[in-house]
């Protein structure tokens, strides 16, 4: 059996966990320097050691390629190592974009650039230069061209590549390019699309007007209109100070930011039918605040629609969706119902194989080639294989979820309690027993005592990350004797003799 490995990092994020998976494969290929005598240690005049001998390019993909078999989903990781470069590399699925460009100095040269989007590179003056591959590395290094190297010849196995069609739908920015496909050019087919499916589906429709629920629906929603005859308008006023509501942590919090994150225009609602595009409905809470908006605007009918398909599963590659319970369509089928609870008069959902279609038939437009896509949150078909099937996924990410709140509970609890049992002692106390000495924590900035099984206090979920974050002071040991702690007398100032 493999040697097993145990550490313990203090962080809820995953990249620290790839890093540290990263390093650690990284630090057992460079080679130690070789013991020297004592006497020719002693023989060897003092001054700065030279630097270490930095690892080499073969060692640097060997350290990835051990990442990518032991961490299985998706990721785009861009790290520096101290004096050799930077490094970024992508899942061997190639699920999450990473995107590269350069731009020339002043002395002439370039420098180079990682991001996950295109976007963040033309914003700052870099030329796109394209996508690092799925299962590849790019290095950079000072003073010599980009190199890309393939990561997965080690593994000896290359699995299917399935970008996510959630950065197409959600994610990604409208001027943004992922493997050489463009994000706006793909949302005016899905508006496209959508159009089509409501002419198919509902014949005697009445629509006065096409709303989008900014931002990311604006370009769907106005090929929609197009594409129906109908007029397109502006009703909503996004306010840039609020963040993205989907991925908010709690459901108070998002329907509190709704709020606050939109203003509808009332002469653009006022007694007319309107059908508002979303790029998606995953939980309902942003599509019910802004129904409800809409009527109290003045509109006679509400319709919605979306631009994907209704969102079944959870998505395990990190998308804020955790739980399958959380998801309106997982729980609900018919469209009469969720329009119901939603408050809407119609709710239209655009066909999955539609979605498919309108990032394949761009790709092919600009003749890029891609084989397949990652639609598990619609379907369930989760591209990496280790993954449960998708009736299990929601079960174990909620016994997850109950486990850390546990865990961080007890933390919280002995961090009070072991607070409130290591006052100053006093000259009386006894020396603490070896079945109460305090032992030393997973986490190396705190000392707790061993694991009690008593119930966490009501508060303790609250206050268990400011718990796990600030390091607790080191116990004062009741050995000392009580004159080590009787403080000492302060000096007397000597009087001047005349």
């Amino acid at each position: 059996a493999p040697p097993q490995e145990l550490r313990h990092i203090n962080t809820g994020s995953d990249s620290e966990v790839l890093l540290n998976l990263f390093a650690s494969a990284l630090l057992e290929r460079i080679p130690s320097p070789p013991k020297r005598p004592r006497a020719d240690v002693a023989a060897t005049p003092r001054g700065p050691s030279p630097p270490p001998e930095g690892p080499s390019e073969t060692m640097v993909i060997e350290a990835i390629a051990s990442v990518m078999r032991r961490c299985v989903g998706g990721y785009s990781v861009v790290a520096m190592i101290t004096g050799w470069g930077i490094i970024g590399f992508r899942d061997p699925h190639g699920i999450r974009p990473l995107s590269y460009g350069r731009r020339p100095t002043a002395s002439g040269a370039h420098e180079y650039m990682l991001a996950s989007e295109s976007g963040a590179l033309t914003a700052l003056g870099f030329e796109l230069l394209g996508d690092v591959p799925a299962g590849h590395a790019l290095l950079l290094r000072r003073g010599a061209e980009p190199a890309l190297r393939d990561c997965l010849t080690p593994l000896g196995t290359r699995p299917a590549v399935a970008p996510c069609v959630f950065e197409y739908v959600y994610f990604a920015r409208p001027d943004s390019i992922l493997d050489g496909v463009s994000v706006y050019r793909s949302r005016l087919r899905m508006g496209q699309k959508l159009a089509q499916q409501i002419k198919r589906t509902w014949a005697e429709r009445e629509i006065d007007v096409v709303i989008p629920v900014p931002d990311t629906a604006r370009t769907a929603a106005l090929e929609c209109a197009s594409e129906l005859g109908i007029a397109y308008r502006e009703g909503f006023i996004k306010n840039r100070y609020v963040g993205r509501t989907f991925i908010m942590p709690a459901q108070g919090l998002r329907k509190k930011s709704v709020r606050q994150k939109l203003s509808p225009i009332g002469s653009e609602f006022a007694q007319r039918n309107v059908l508002l595009v979303d790029d998606s409905i995953v939980r309902g809470t942003t599509s019910q605040q802004i129904i409800t908006m809409a009527r109290e605007a003045g509109a006679k009918s509400v319709y919605i629609a979306s631009a994907a398909p209704p969102v079944r599963y959870p998505n395990v590659y990190g998308i804020d969706m955790p739980t399958k319970e959380e998801l309106l369509a997982s729980n609900e089928t018919d469209m009469r119902k969720i329009a119901k609870i939603i408050g809407a008069d119609r709710v239209i959902y655009q066909e999955l194989d539609d979605l498919r279609a309108a990032v394949s038939e761009e790709a092919e437009a600009v003749g890029v080639r891609i084989d397949g896509l990652d639609c598990s949150c619609f379907d369930g078909q989760y591209v990496t294989q280790q993954v449960r099937p998708a009736r299990r996924v929601a079960l174990v990410a909620r016994e997850r979820h109950i486990m850390m709140r546990t865990d961080l509970g007890d933390i919280s609890a002995r961090s009070r309690r072991w607070a409130s049992s290591t006052s100053r002692p006093s000259r009386s106390r006894a020396p603490p027993t070896a079945a109460s000495r305090p032992t030393r924590s997973t986490c190396s900035t705190a000392w707790t005592r061993r694991p009690q099984p008593h119930p966490a206090p009501p508060r303790a979920r609250e206050r268990a990350h400011a718990s796990i974050l600030r390091p607790t002071r080191a116990p004062r040991t009741a050995l000392k004797s009580a004159a080590a702690r009787t403080p000492e007398p302060r000096p007397r100032r000597r009087q001047a003799l005349c």
